[in-house]
């Protein structure tokens, strides 16, 4: 069990908690696919649209990382889901 739980880290009230909750990994997935879907329709196609799509992707991510950015929640949805805590 603390083989699995290894990857999450620990909440204030003991549980462990999804890893990565608040992070953005759907947006930036979305515009580097819009942006390799315009440079194939501009003719860009290859190593050049493919490493451009995923340096706008991978920087994206990286700005919302380190400046904070973050989705809205689904409704309904108020915070990250708690795992039970680990046996001792």
């Amino acid at each position: 069990m603390n083989v699995a739980l290894s990857g999450y880290t620990r909440g204030g009230t003991g549980d462990a908690v999804w890893p990565f909750f608040w992070q953005l990994y759907a947006v930036p997935a979305m515009l580097g696919s819009t942006a390799m879907a315009v440079l194939y329709a501009l003719d860009v196609r290859g190593f050049i649209a493919t490493l451009s799509a995923a340096v706008l992707a991978f920087a994206f991510r990286i700005l919302a990382m380190r400046y904070g950015w973050r989705a809205p929640l689904a409704r309904g949805i108020s915070g990250p889901r708690r795992l039970p805590a680990p046996p001792p």
